[in-house]
Order: structure tokens, then C-alpha cells, then sequence
């Protein structure tokens, strides 16, 4: 069973599982399967030497979004785009906007990831409590309505497996770039702490 504890084993089931759509939706690929697997074990390989260190990790944690917005890209390619690299190249552009603008206020971000992890104010928690009790209902509804697509359109199931890929990728980035964001900024104030005294 260590076998399985493993960190490098851990990351490519991990990455492997994430990036799972990417080769069976909206039909199996070969091609798609060797790129997961490539990803899969790109994440292994990065994870051997990163121990418990977050900035080491983000590498190998990078390829687990990648494999999800290759997953979104190949799924709207069929109703939205004229070809996947076309999908690709739109889709690393928007995720790129959206990890730049962590970084426009710092503060901003880094508070509305504390709200986020452990909340301190009455709209927090509030926030917190409905999004538990939310989003198993809108799990079964969205299930509920793609199956209903399924059954009356060959293009709409594509677009919303498409827009539910990116959603997830962009839901995992931002809790990990605000870390990264938060950790900067305590950096900073430490070190303008050192430089005052």
C-alpha cells in the first residue's frame, strides 16, 4: 500500500483522473490518452523533489488545470470552435487574464481567500453555508439537464460538458494563486519589516 502514498503516484493518479475528460468526451482517443498519461507523468516527475513545499508543487498542480482546460477545449472545439488547437489557444488566454487579475490587488484577493477558507464576517459564513447546501443540487439539476440535452441536440451536451470543464479548472486555479498570492505578500511584509528595523 506505501506504493500508493507516494507523492510522484499520488500526482499522476491525481492528474490522470483530472485530465480523464480530455480522452473520453465526447468519444474515446487514442491521441488524447498518450497526452494524458505524457501530463500524468510530467506531474509524477516534478513531484519527486517538491516535498511539502507549495511554490515547488505548483508545477506538477498546474498540469491537473491543464488537463481540464484540454478536456474544455476539445469539448466546445465540436460546437464552437473550428478546431481544438483553435479551443486551446482561446481558452490559455482567458485562463491567463483570469490568474493576472489575482495579481491587480493583492489585498483584494488575498481576502476574499481568507473569506473563502475561514470566513470572519456574517456574509462569509453566509456564503459559505449556502454554497454546502447548494451545490449537491446543482450537481443532480445540471446531470438532470444534460441528459435532457443529450436526448435533443448533438451540439448543446459538448458546450455545456465544455463550460463545466473550465468552470472546475477555474474554481481549482484561484484558491491555489491566492495562496500564492497571500504567501507574496507576507514575504514582502516581512521583509519591510526587517528593512524598518
Amino acid at each position: 500500500m506505501r506504493f500508493f502514498e507516494s507523492r510522484p503516484v499520488i500526482s499522476f493518479i491525481a492528474v490522470f483522473l483530472f485530465s480523464s475528460p480530455a480522452f473520453f468526451f465526447p468519444s474515446y482517443s487514442p491521441g488524447f490518452l498518450t497526452i494524458v498519461i505524457g501530463l500524468s507523468l510530467l506531474a509524477a516527475i516534478a513531484s519527486i523533489n517538491a516535498g511539502n513545499d507549495f511554490k515547488k508543487n505548483l508545477p506538477g498542480v498546474s498540469l491537473w488545470t491543464f488537463g481540464l482546460l484540454l478536456a474544455a477545449a476539445r469539448a466546445l472545439s465540436i460546437a464552437v470552435f473550428s478546431n481544438i488547437g483553435e479551443a486551446l489557444v482561446v481558452l490559455l488566454i482567458l485562463y491567463a487574464v483570469f490568474i493576472s487579475l489575482h495579481f491587480v490587488n493583492p489585498k483584494l484577493t488575498v481576502r476574499i481567500y481568507e473569506e473563502q477558507v475561514r470566513p470572519t464576517t456574517r456574509l462569509g459564513r453566509g456564503c459559505l453555508a449556502f454554497s454546502r447546501y447548494i451545490l449537491p443540487i446543482v450537481g443532480v439539476v445540471g446531470a438532470q439537464i444534460g441528459r435532457s440535452l443529450s436526448r435533443h441536440s448533438t451540439a448543446d451536451p459538448p458546450i455545456l460538458m465544455g463550460g463545466v470543464f473550465l468552470i472546475i479548472a477555474v474554481a481549482f486555479t484561484h484558491p491555489i494563486i491566492a495562496r500564492y498570492v497571500q504567501m507574496r505578500e507576507e514575504s514582502s511584509q516581512q521583509a519591510t519589516g526587517r528593512r524598518t528595523k
